[in-house]
C-alpha cells in the first residue's frame, strides 16, 4: 500500500486519470490513504481485463463490483464506493463512465434497536464484572467505557485514544482529537456520566502505570 499522500505509479489505461482523482480528493481535504490501495488494485485488474479504452463501460463495472466467492459484503461495498466516486470524475473529463444502480449499495448490516429493558439488563451485566488479575482495572473501566459509547455516541476508536486532557468536566464536554477522517470535534456529556468520568479519572492511576500494569492490547480508556 502507498504511504500517507504518496500516488503510486499506475500502469493501466486509466493512469493519468487515476492520478488527477486522487489529486481532486486530496485537495479536498480527504487524506485518501486505503482509496489508493483501492484504485490501485482497480489500474491492475483492468489490465488483467484487457481493458484498453479510456472510459468505464457498464460491462467492465458490473465486472469490478460482482461478488466475488468468499468475499464479504463489505469489501464488495468499497469497490461500489469506489466506482461511484470515480464515474462522476470521468464524466466532467468528457470521458464515458458508467454508475451502477441504486440498489448495488446494499446495507451492510441490520441493527438491532435495543429495548430499556435489554439495555438495563446489560449494564447490571457490566457493573457486576469481577475484578481479575490479569486486567486489575477492567471492573472500573468497563461500566464507564460502555455507558460513554451508549451516552455520547462516539466510535469505539474514539473512546479507547481518549486520555484524561480530553474531558472537560467543568464544561461537561469530550475533545476527539482524531476522528473519522482525522477530523476533531466536542461532544457534551449527560451531567450523570460527567459525575461518573470523574470519579473514573480520580479512581485511576496514572496513564504511565496504568498501561505498564495492563496486559497488552486491552480494551481501556487510556488515561
Amino acid at each position: 500500500m502507498a504511504a500517507p499522500n504518496e500516488t503510486p505509479a499506475f500502469t493501466g489505461p486509466f493512469a493519468s486519470m487515476w492520478t488527477g482523482w486522487i489529486a481532486e480528493q486530496r485537495a479536498l481535504g480527504d487524506h485518501y490513504t486505503r482509496q489508493v490501495h483501492d484504485v490501485h488494485l482497480l489500474d491492475q485488474w483492468s489490465i488483467t481485463m484487457e481493458h484498453r479504452d479510456v472510459s468505464l463501460p457498464q460491462s467492465l463495472g458490473e465486472s469490478w463490483i460482482a461478488k466475488r466467492p468468499h468475499e464479504k459484503e463489505a469489501t464488495r461495498q468499497r469497490r461500489v464506493i469506489l466506482w461511484r466516486g470515480l464515474a462522476p470524475y470521468m464524466r466532467r473529463q468528457g470521458i464515458s463512465a458508467w454508475s451502477p444502480p441504486p440498489h448495488a449499495a446494499a446495507p451492510r448490516y441490520l441493527p438491532h434497536i435495543f429495548t430499556r429493558a435489554e439495555m438495563a439488563a446489560l449494564f447490571a451485566a457490566i457493573d457486576a464484572c469481577a475484578v481479575d488479575p490479569r486486567s486489575p482495572y477492567r471492573h472500573w473501566v468497563f461500566p464507564v467505557l460502555f455507558r460513554l459509547l451508549y451516552g455520547t455516541g462516539i466510535r469505539i476508536s474514539e473512546a479507547l485514544a481518549l486520555t484524561d486532557q480530553d474531558f472537560d468536566s467543568k464544561a461537561g464536554m469530550i475533545h476527539i482529537r482524531y476522528g473519522k477522517g482525522d477530523k476533531e470535534r466536542r461532544i457534551p456529556v449527560h451531567a450523570a456520566l460527567v459525575a461518573r468520568l470523574e470519579d473514573y479519572v480520580a479512581k485511576l492511576p496514572s496513564h504511565e502505570a496504568f498501561s505498564s500494569r495492563c496486559p497488552a492490547n486491552n480494551s481501556n480508556i487510556r488515561r
